[in-house]
């Protein structure tokens, strides 16, 4: 298989699909490092999914794609199951509960017998999750507050643009999360809240099932200001743009989503005629609209 890419095999007429192979082909013998980055669009540069701070010994700087973002939040426990620095307690020396891997989610992983850490047969958030995806507005990872120290808490001052469709005209607003929805609470244009969480459980886990439809895929943004009724509606829509009433509110769905725009890969290698050390980066974009 080799020779079929080599340029001067005879067996071919020298004609090797690789030519001589002395570029591009020659980045993969004699690799020393890997490296793929993904843009973190919340921090403005590139990063490696998990990282704890960018930021030295200044003020902890949270990207969509920091370790206190991750998904996979033990609430319960306080603590991060997986990822390259799980678990985010420096106190737990349990070998067991330090992976050290950056994202092995699974679609299985919804298979709560399968990958079950406390054997309650319950679907924790934790355990089904995967660990990253990119949120305009994170989540709160708690019912009924407060958010616990573990993980950002956006509630109140999280804003972001989002792109939403008049007469069917794209146009950018600014919103700003609120966290879960409340009961007989006054809303305003523009404020953005997420279904409540359905306690059915006396425990303190995250549990996925008791979050309502359509999780967190979508955020509600307030298109008529007013005050919201003494209960949550019962069936939140789950198509961007469409809108319920509330009370005196209008509620308008709008897609939480921020799809991954580019990833930086470097690759570090000894060349082999001259035994130097080279280094390649390239940047990849991955969408049209950033």
């Amino acid at each position: 298989v080799i020779s079929q890419f080599d340029g001067q095999n005879a067996d071919i007429g020298g004609l090797g699909r690789g030519g001589s192979r002395s570029v591009e082909d020659l980045l993969l013998p004699n690799v020393h490092e890997f490296r793929v980055e993904i843009w973190d669009a919340r921090l403005g540069q590139y990063v490696v999914p998990g990282y704890g701070t960018v930021s030295g010994t200044g003020p902890e700087s949270v990207g969509d794609y920091h370790i206190r973002r991750n998904l996979q939040a033990n609430i319960g426990a306080n603590r991060f199951e997986y990822g390259p620095l799980a678990p985010y307690t420096p106190s737990n020396t349990d070998p067991t509960q330090q992976p050290h891997i950056f994202d092995t989610w699974h679609p299985g992983l919804a298979a709560d017998s399968t990958f079950d850490r406390n054997s309650d047969t319950v679907a924790q958030l934790h355990e089904i999750s995967p660990p990253y995806i990119a949120y305009r507005f994170t989540p709160p990872l708690a019912p009924n507050g407060p958010t616990p120290s573990l993980i950002p808490n956006p509630a109140g001052s999280e804003i972001s643009r989002v792109r939403i469709f008049n007469s069917n005209l794209p146009s950018d607003v600014t919103l700003t999360n609120q966290g879960y929805w409340q009961a007989n609470n006054g809303y305003a244009v523009n404020q953005l809240v997420f279904p409540p969480w359905v306690d059915s459980n006396t425990d303190t886990l995250f549990d996925y099932s008791e979050i309502a439809e359509p999780k967190f895929n979508l955020g509600y943004r307030c298109v008529t200001a007013g005050t919201s009724a003494g209960a949550p509606p019962t069936r939140w829509p789950t198509t961007p743009g469409q809108r319920i009433t509330d009370g005196t509110v209008q509620w308008e769905a709008v897609d939480n989503r921020r799809p991954l725009s580019s990833i930086r890969v470097t690759i570090r290698f000894q060349e082999p005629s001259s035994e130097q050390m080279r280094q390649v980066t390239q940047i990849l974009s991955l969408t049209d609209d950033e």
